[in-house]
């Protein structure tokens, strides 16, 4: 397995995992708790099946967009 998270996207995805995680044991939601528990294992490891399947990849995306733009933007 290849990382296709970034490191702040995984950062969100472990957060809002444990969020819904804990308002589905919270609600007897089993949905929630599936849901949850899918987006802490997608933050830990840092790869999403999904966006292998779209070959997609948010691994240093705001980089690649500043070195694209340094010395572009005028004050």
């Amino acid at each position: 397995m290849r990382k296709n998270v970034g490191l702040f996207e995984a950062f969100l995805r472990t957060m809002i995992g444990f969020s819904m995680f804990g308002k589905g044991i919270n609600w007897r939601s089993s949905i929630m708790v599936g849901l949850g528990s899918m987006l802490i294992a997608t933050g830990i490891t840092r790869y999403c099946p999904c966006y292998q399947m779209l070959n997609r990849s948010s691994l240093d995306t705001p980089w690649k967009y500043a070195k694209a733009t340094a010395g572009k933007i005028m004050h």
